[in-house]
Formats: C-alpha cells, sequence, structure tokens
C-alpha cells in the first residue's frame, strides 16, 4: 500500500500536540475541489496538523461501503502515527471530502481540541465531533469532522463501532445493516448512532451546529458567509 500524500510536516512546538488530519476520497472531481481548501486551511495555521491524504481504500467495497474509510483511517492513524517520521499523535481528525473551508483564516477546530479534548479537565472525553441542524436519536452528531484522542477507549470505540456494523440495526423504525446500508443508510453515522444509544454521550465533545461545519443540502442550506465550513452532504458521483 502507498503512503499517503503528505500535503504538510510541520514541526510541532514542544508546547503543542501534536495533531493529524486525515481524509480519504475516492470521488475525484469532489476531491479536487474540497482539498486544495484543506491544504489552504493547514497552511494558514502552521505546525499545528500533519495533512494526510488518503486515496487507496483499506476495507473491501463488498464487505463495507465507502464512508467506513473514515474509521478504518482513523485507527490506523492512532495505532501507527506519522507514516515516515515514525511519531504518535495526540489526536487524529477525520475530515469528509464533501466538507469545504469557507473560512480558512480562522481555526475552531485546534481551540475545540484544545479546550474540550485534550485538556487536563477532559480525560472523561475521547471524542469530538459537530452536531447536526437536528438532533435526534438516529442522529446525535454529524461524523464528517469527528476527532479521536490517542488510547484504548478511541480505539475501543472504533472496534465497538465496526461490530455494530455488521449487525442488523433498528433505526428510524427501519431495520438496517450499517456496514452497507443500500436504501435509505448513513452507514457509520448509523453504528456510532446505536453506540450512543448504548453508552450516552459523556464521552463526546458536541459542539453547535455551525462552529465546526454548517449544512448544505438539497433544497435548504445553513451555511453562512463567515461560518468556517459547508457541509455539502447527499453528493454523489465517482
Amino acid at each position: 500500500m502507498s503512503q499517503p500524500a503528505l500535503s504538510t510536516i510541520p514541526r510541532f512546538p514542544d508546547s503543542t500536540p501534536r495533531l493529524a488530519i486525515v481524509t480519504f476520497s475516492d470521488r475525484h472531481a469532489l476531491a479536487n475541489l474540497s482539498r486544495p481548501l484543506l491544504e489552504q486551511f493547514v497552511e494558514a495555521h502552521p505546525n499545528r496538523y500533519d495533512l494526510l491524504l488518503h486515496e487507496e481504500p483499506l476495507l473491501d467495497r463488498q464487505d463495507f461501503h465507502p464512508a467506513w474509510e473514515k474509521l478504518a483511517h482513523l485507527r490506523r492513524t492512532l495505532v501507527v502515527g506519522h507514516p515516515l517520521l515514525q511519531y504518535k499523535y495526540d489526536a487524529v481528525i477525520w475530515v469528509d471530502d464533501d466538507i469545504f473551508i469557507t473560512d480558512p483564516s480562522r481555526d475552531p477546530l485546534y481551540e475545540a481540541i484544545q479546550g474540550q479534548l485534550l485538556c487536563t479537565a477532559c480525560d472523561d472525553k475521547f471524542a469530538l465531533a459537530s452536531e447536526d441542524e437536528v438532533v435526534w436519536h438516529r442522529v446525535p452528531l454529524n461524523s464528517g469532522i469527528l476527532a479521536l484522542k490517542r488510547g484504548r477507549h478511541s480505539l475501543r470505540f472504533v472496534d465497538e463501532v465496526f461490530r455494530i456494523g455488521r449487525r442488523l440495526q433498528l433505526l428510524g423504525g427501519v431495520w438496517r445493516l450499517p456496514r452497507t446500508s443500500p436504501t435509505s443508510g448513513w452507514w457509520d453515522q448509523d453504528a456510532i448512532a446505536v453506540y450512543i444509544i448504548r453508552h450516552g454521550m459523556g464521552a463526546f465533545a458536541a459542539l453547535p451546529h455551525g462552529v465546526l461545519q454548517s449544512a448544505v443540502r438539497p433544497g435548504r442550506s445553513r451555511w453562512r458567509p463567515g461560518d468556517f465550513a459547508a457541509h455539502l452532504t447527499n453528493l454523489a458521483g465517482p
């Protein structure tokens, strides 16, 4: 397997956490639009992030929808660390390929990770994400931007979500198989919802909708000028 493209290799000052932003896409036309914005964001905030860009899948398409690459790449990066320099990250952040950074001069992500995930009073938290525009039992959060802190709790979370994904789950009154979900399924998002139904939100730092991402869906948009990022969900294509 080839190494990911490394957009930046910062030298982390001793006083700052080591963070990686990870993304995967097999939708090349979409990634060609969103990735330059992500690169611009990382370059605007030097010495904060490694940016690891993946195009080769870790999972078999017959077993898992491409959305599950999120958790596979997060887990691998937490365990392996930097693919060349062999240091481990304090936290790894996933960014979906349909998220467009619209104000790269701001960095609410770093502020949130420092203040709600890696702070001395944050021992009970291992994950950080954004609320969706509407929060309910099937959508307790939106995993389009998902940060996991290095440690056994994050690895156990990913492993359990994969186990949930392999079994039928009753969500929204319909039995769904999250690993594939050919009809009206939200894949890893559904499995994470089941995890939270079982364990609660206590280990998650959930930021209000609009702080990290603003939803843009067919027929409606919550994005406004000045928002950090627009999440263009329900997109399709190669």
